[in-house]
C-alpha cells in the first residue's frame, strides 16, 4: 500500500546500518529506498538500467532538400537524397517529410522556429507511431527495382540507430522510446491524442511508460487489432495462434480531446430481436477491431491492401490509419508520424484533408514516402480534388564545406576571421547534436563523450 507521508515509515536498525554503509562507500541505494526516504507518488513505474528523465533540448536547423506542390514526372534517384528544388512556394502550412533522427527532429520541432508554424496551423492534434519493436530488425531489406531484387544494407546512421535501440535489449528500447514520448507529449496540442502501435514483444513496457509520461488518467483505450486470417504456417503452432497487435490510445488532457465516433451500418435486412427495424446509425465501433461477426463489414482487414504494398515487412494499411485519423482529428488538423516507414499515415492524411508531418531515419523510407505522396497528389489532381504542397527536409546531415561558405567579397583578413568563427560554430553544432563535451583542441580531437575522444570530420 502507498504511504500517506514518508515519515510514516520507520527504518529498522538493520536498514539504517545498511544505508550508512552504502552511503559511506559511495554505492547506489537499492530502488526501494527511493520510496521510503523520499516522497514519490508513483506507485507503479517501469525501471531499467540507466533510466533518466532528462531529454535533449538541442535545436538544429532544418535544411530544405525539395519543395513539391505539383505532380510531375519522376526522375531517377541519384546519390544520397539527390532531390531537385523545383516547385513554387505557396502560402499557408506546407506538409513536411523530414529525414533524420526523430529525437533531434522532435527536439527541434518543439523548441525551434517550426514550432511557430505548428501553432499557426492549429497545433499538433494527433500522433500515430509504429516504433521498431521487431527485435533483430536492423534496417536491412530486400528492394525490387526494375524487376530485380536487391538486398539493402543499413547505412551508418541506421547502424547507429539499431545499436542505440537494441544494443542492450529491452533497456535500450525503453530508453530510446521513453525520451521520444516525452518530447511528443510536449509537442502535442493541449487537446491532442496519441496512438502507439506495438505487439507482444514490448506492449507491457510501453503501457507503463505511457502511463508515466502522459498520466494514467490520460489512458483512453487499449485497442486490439486482428492482423489477418489464419494461414497454414500459423496452424502448426503448438499453442494459441497469435494473431493481433495492440494499439494504445492516450490523450494530452484526459477530459478535452477530439473523438468522432464511428458506426458500422446495419446489414441489409437486419432486424432487432423484437422484430422491429433497427434505429440509430449502426453498430458503434468497439476497441476490438476485426474480431467479431461484423468482420465482413469492417474495412481494416490487412488482406485487402495488396495495391498499397511498398516492400516494408511491417507496413500497415491505409484503412487502419484512416480509422484513427477520422476518429481523433478533423479536416484541416495537423497529424504526425515520427516513425513513418513507407508513409501510410501521411498518405491517408493527405487523402482525408489533414495537414501532416512524417519523419524517418532511413533514406529508403524517405524516398518511398516521397514517391507515394507524389502519387497521391497525382490521383487527387486527376480527380479534381485539392492537395497540399510538401517539402522534404533534412536534419542531422551537415556538410562542412556548405556550412563554412562565406562571401568572396570580404577581404582576406575578414574572410579568415569569418571562416574561423564558422568553423568554431560548426564544431559546436555537431558536438551539441551528439551530446559531446567540447575540449581544448590539440589540433585533432574536438570533444569527448562517455570517456571517448571525438573528432568532427569534414
Amino acid at each position: 500500500m502507498a504511504r500517506a507521508h514518508p515519515d510514516a515509515y520507520e527504518l529498522s536498525d538493520g536498514e539504517k546500518r545498511d544505508l550508512v554503509k552504502l552511503i559511506s562507500e559511495g554505492k547506489p541505494l537499492p530502488e526501494k529506498y527511493r520510496f521510503i526516504l523520499f516522497q514519490d507518488r508513483r506507485e507503479v513505474e517501469l525501471v531499467w538500467s540507466g533510466k533518466s528523465r532528462e531529454v535533449t533540448n538541442v535545436v538544429l536547423p532544418f535544411q530544405t532538400l525539395e519543395h513539391i506542390d505539383e505532380p510531375r514526372k519522376e526522375r531517377a534517384d541519384e546519390e544520397e537524397l539527390a532531390l531537385n528544388m523545383s516547385g513554387r512556394q505557396i502560402a499557408g502550412w506546407t506538409n513536411k517529410l523530414i529525414w533524420g533522427d526523430n529525437k533531434l527532429i522532435l527536439s527541434s520541432l518543439r523548441s525551434g522556429a517550426v514550432r511557430h508554424q505548428i501553432q499557426e496551423a492549429g497545433g499538433l492534434k494527433l500522433i500515430y507511431i509504429d516504433p521498431p519493436f521487431d527485435v533483430g530488425a536492423d534496417f536491412s531489406m530486400d528492394v525490387e527495382i526494375g524487376g530485380e531484387t536487391f538486398h539493402k544494407q543499413p547505412n551508418l546512421l541506421e547502424q547507429i540507430a539499431y545499436r542505440d535501440t537494441w544494443g542492450r535489449g529491452a533497456d535500450s528500447f525503453n530508453a530510446m522510446l521513453y525520451e521520444r514520448l516525452i518530447l511528443m507529449r510536449d509537442l502535442l496540442a493541449s487537446d491532442g491524442s496519441i496512438y502507439v502501435h506495438c505487439d507482444w514483444r514490448v506492449s507491457a513496457y510501453l503501457k507503463l511508460a505511457l502511463d508515466e509520461v502522459f498520466g494514467r488518467d490520460s489512458f483512453q483505450r487499449e485497442i486490439i487489432w486482428r492482423i489477418g486470417w489464419i494461414s497454414g504456417y500459423k496452424s502448426t503452432a503448438l499453442n494459441w495462434i497469435r494473431n493481433h497487435d495492440t494499439i494504445y490510445f492516450y490523450t494530452k488532457d484526459p477530459d478535452k480531446f477530439t473523438f468522432n465516433k464511428e458506426y458500422i451500418p446495419y446489414p441489409q435486412g437486419y432486424v432487432r430481436r423484437d422484430g422491429n427495424p433497427p434505429t440509430g446509425r449502426g453498430y458503434p465501433v468497439e476497441d476490438t477491431w476485426n474480431c467479431s461477426e461484423l468482420d465482413s463489414l469492417d474495412s481494416i482487414q490487412i488482406k485487402s491492401f495488396s495495391s498499397e504494398k511498398t516492400g516494408y515487412a511491417t507496413q500497415k494499411n491505409e484503412a487502419l490509419a484512416a480509422r484513427i485519423i477520422a476518429a481523433s482529428s478533423n479536416p484541416g488538423d495537423l497529424v504526425a508520424d515520427f516513425f513513418c516507414g513507407s508513409g501510410t499515415v501521411a498518405a491517408a492524411a493527405e487523402k482525408m484533408g489533414r495537414k501532416w508531418i512524417a519523419t524517418d531515419l532511413g533514406k529508403f523510407g524517405i524516398h518511398t514516402t516521397r514517391k507515394r505522396l507524389i502519387s497521391v497528389q497525382r490521383a487527387l489532381k486527376a480527380e479534381g480534388k485539392a492537395f497540399r504542397a510538401f517539402e522534404v527536409l533534412n536534419l542531422g546531415r551537415y556538410e562542412r564545406q556548405a556550412y563554412l561558405n562565406v562571401s568572396n567579397r570580404l577581404s582576406s583578413k575578414k574572410k579568415a576571421a569569418a571562416l574561423a568563427r564558422k568553423e568554431e560554430e560548426f564544431r559546436a553544432l555537431i558536438l551539441r547534436a551528439y551530446r559531446a563535451e567540447p575540449i581544448e583542441s590539440n589540433g585533432f580531437f574536438h570533444g569527448k563523450n562517455a570517456g571517448r575522444l571525438v573528432v568532427v570530420g569534414p
